[in-house]
């Protein structure tokens, strides 16, 4: 696997966490990319939004990371699992990491335990449980429902703000 560094600085998605597989998937490689979503307003006015390499970050800016997969096994990967970490310099933006096909579920105590988003708890430092908000994710968990074919490629994602 290659895993490039975030260019303006930020540890960022230096490893994925968590890699699993049901059948032995020794040869599936996975790239990681990160990118900056701008706003561009063409010559006729219209406002559109790009990915674009980071060249620099600010508070606010919007930051995709990805995980692109590819089979290039002699085999399908049946049960395959995969974890990234939400860096700590972000926050996580609702919703980006659902896709069709995975169970995603979510971590607020550094990738030890996960569950839907629906029923992520936060416990804080006096011990008090709370519903987790978008600032306490710190792992995504995607599980493929479908075997993953030989040559097949994907994508997993998720979005953050730079805090």
């Amino acid at each position: 696997m290659r895993f490039s560094p975030n260019p303006f600085g930020l540890v960022t998605l230096a490893a994925i966490g968590v890699m699993s597989f049901a059948s032995s998937a020794s040869a599936l490689s996975a790239q990681q990319t990160v990118e900056k979503e701008v706003r561009v307003i063409g010559s006729d006015g219209t406002e559109t939004f790009q990915r674009r390499s980071i060249e620099n970050a600010v508070p606010g800016d919007r930051i995709i990371y990805s995980l692109n997969l590819i089979n290039d096994n002699n085999d399908i990967v049946n049960d395959l699992t995969l974890v990234m970490p939400v860096p700590a310099e972000t926050l996580y933006i609702e919703g980006t990491a659902d896709k069709p096909g995975t169970k995603v579920l979510y971590s607020a105590d550094g990738g030890v335990s996960y569950r839907p988003r629906s029923e992520l708890e936060f416990q804080d430092a006096q011990g008090f449980t709370r519903p987790a908000r978008s600032e306490d994710i710190t792992h995504i968990q995607w599980t493929m429902l479908e075997p993953v074919a030989v040559g097949a490629r994907d994508t997993l994602s998720f979005s953050a703000s730079i805090k």
